[in-house]
């Protein structure tokens, strides 16, 4: 599903993670470029944690910061079959987390 460029931020972020909770089954995801910030992430953090089929998410240009990622840093342990998770321009230093994760 790419939702990338849809001006979501907070609130769609919000509805996006309500939605996600009825597709288990989704193996990629792109929120690239939606202003989501660390509320938009965390709002994302309990769906994505039961999404163990994704391989692919990405959450470039969203300004999560480490606060945001943090917030998704327990989903993403959950998630073990992800392959590829591209936050760049999403947090300024990830500290060496995710290292299963190839970043791209």
């Amino acid at each position: 599903l790419n939702l990338s460029w849809c001006r979501l931020e907070t609130d769609g972020a919000v509805a996006v993670a309500g939605a996600l909770e009825r597709m288990g089954d989704m193996r990629a995801l792109s929120l690239s470029a939606n202003g989501l910030g660390v509320g938009g992430a965390a709002a994302l953090a309990a769906a994505l944690g039961r999404m163990d089929r994704m391989t692919s998410l990405e959450l470039s240009g969203n300004g999560i910061g480490l606060g945001g990622a943090g917030a998704l840093e327990h989903a993403l342990t959950r998630m073990d079959k992800m392959t590829s998770l591209d936050l760049r321009g999403a947090v300024a230093n990830l500290g060496g987390r995710w290292r299963n994760v190839t970043l791209v």
